[in-house]
């Protein structure tokens, strides 16, 4: 158990001794539905909130309390980050050690993984996800899963909308909005601690 708790402690340490790194402009973005004529989803942020994505929730992060460590220089809102223009895996912009990965479940789900694990729900695929980044200022990009889009889907909660992957093997779903997933890297994006 020490052992387990020294090298924990240790990680931790390490990963807050050296100042909070800003992203490199367009390396980091945001997520933003769109669809137009629909108000519900168009223009809406979207956000990570208990290992899912979502339209109409707050972003959840957490920041732990850790020497030496200013969460207040940390970011609160939901970012991520991949390789553009390859149909890579796609990752939250965070600094905790070992990173969150985002997956689609095999019902189309999109999520991601809690700090400090690699797990994901049995079924799961982290590709292939495809980047398109803006191509000037003032215009947007695109995310696709699959060769596909995605869907918001309405919940118990009136004007909260889960996002699904459309290219999900076994996505059935009949009574979601599709939606693009256009992405913003305007500035630079401070990364989070970890989204929870």
């Amino acid at each position: 158990m020490f052992a387990k708790t020294f090298l924990a402690a240790t990680v931790a340490s390490l990963a807050v001794a050296a100042p909070v790194e800003q992203r490199q402009e367009n390396s980091a973005f945001g997520l933003i539905s769109t669809h137009s004529g629909n108000p519900n989803v168009h223009l809406r942020s979207i956000v990570a909130n208990g290992q899912r994505f979502w339209i109409g929730k707050e972003t959840a992060t957490y920041c732990p309390v850790i020497e030496n460590l200013d969460c207040s220089q940390l970011g609160n809102s939901t970012s991520v980050v991949a390789q553009p223009l390859t149909e890579s895996g796609l990752s939250l912009n965070v600094i905790v050690p070992g990173g969150q990965q985002a997956y689609v479940t095999s019902d189309g789900q999109l999520g991601y993984t809690i700090a400090h694990s690699a797990a994901a729900p049995e079924g799961s695929v982290r590709v292939p996800f495809l980047y398109t980044p803006q191509s000037s200022e003032n215009t947007v990009g695109n995310l696709a899963f699959n060769g596909n889009g995605f869907n918001a889907c309405p919940t118990e909660t009136e004007g909260v909308y889960q996002i699904y992957a459309v290219g999900a093997p076994a996505f059935v779903r009949t009574d979601c909005i599709g939606i693009n997933v256009a992405t913003s890297s305007s500035g630079t994006i401070t990364p989070a601690w970890q989204f929870s």
